[in-house]
């Protein structure tokens, strides 16, 4: 239903900048005879647009792993991501839409992230709207990120902020009600990421040792982000090790960049190997760690 809503308010707008565009044409003598060519191509952007938004909506579920559902040991968190044909999509429609479609677009790729996303072989439900999300956040971040001279944004302070408002949004579905743990309206969740300063320090030291304190600096954070989570009650541990992490992650991938010239980075398969190990080294834990 919230879909049907985006695409009306997205026709909506088109409606009101054509209408718009009529009335300037027609007070200005200058432009009317300009009118004949720029009309059609006005039109043709809307249809290139109203194509693009179709094309999006196509490209943008990926399937949802349901052997990993009603397991206790079964996680889908770093691998729940919409297709790179999305994102990329997705800003450029942003970018000629000069931005008034970024929180329609954005708020239904949380949506997609959400509804993959499997905590203990539980899911949740992202029930946000993006007029919400541009009153609550995008107005609010702009206006303080303008105030500070930027440093809203720079510290971390809006991000957090949008992660809290996710946060607020979601809802456990399909659930084991005989779990007395869980509580359908409590997520620390995506508020749990690492801060800004945390990934500024992995990655200058990491850069300092030329990568090779890499892994451990940077399992450190994810064991971090995993024991901070809070999804409806359920809580979990990362039990990966830096040098499994090293021989079956890192060395693995270097090679097939090597070997592919690069394709193997840019076609995304380094993220995915990644994500995937990580996923496959999570597990719920039984006593919540104050």
């Amino acid at each position: 239903q919230s879909h049907e809503h985006m695409q009306e308010r997205t026709l909506l707008l088109f409606l009101l900048f054509t209408f718009s565009f009529y009335q300037v044409v027609r007070a200005d003598s200058d432009a009317a005879e300009y009118a004949g060519i720029i009309i059609p191509l006005f039109i043709l952007f809307c249809c290139c647009c109203s194509a693009g938004v179709i094309a999006l909506f196509r490209m943008r579920r990926p399937a949802i792993d349901e052997t990993l559902l009603h397991k206790p040991n079964s996680f889908n968190i770093y691998r729940a991501k919409t297709t790179c044909c999305y994102d990329c999509f997705s800003s450029i429609f942003s970018c000629l839409t000069l931005g008034i479609a970024f929180p329609w677009l954005h708020v239904d790729r949380l949506r997609e992230i959400n509804r993959l996303v499997v905590f203990s072989g539980n899911r949740a439900e992202f029930n946000g709207e993006a007029m919400d999300y541009c009153a609550s956040v995008c107005c609010i971040n702009t206006l303080l990120s303008i105030v500070t001279f930027g440093f809203w944004q720079c510290c971390g302070c809006a991000e957090r902020k949008e992660r809290k408002w996710v946060d607020s949004h979601l809802r456990l579905i399909d659930f084991d009600e005989s779990d007395k743990k869980i509580n359908t309206a409590e997520f620390f969740f995506w508020q749990a990421s690492p801060g800004c300063c945390q990934t500024t320090v992995t990655l200058f030291i990491s850069s300092l040792t030329l990568g090779l304190a890499f892994p451990w600096f940077y399992l450190s954070l994810v064991r971090s982000n995993v024991r901070r989570m809070n999804f409806a009650g359920l809580h979990a541990n990362f039990f990966g090790e830096p040098i499994d992490f090293l021989t079956q992650v890192c060395c693995f991938n270097c090679l097939m960049n090597i070997i592919t010239c690069g394709f193997w980075l840019c076609c995304g398969c380094d993220d995915r190997r990644r994500n995937e190990w990580l996923d496959k080294h999570i597990e719920k834990r039984t006593e919540v760690i104050v």
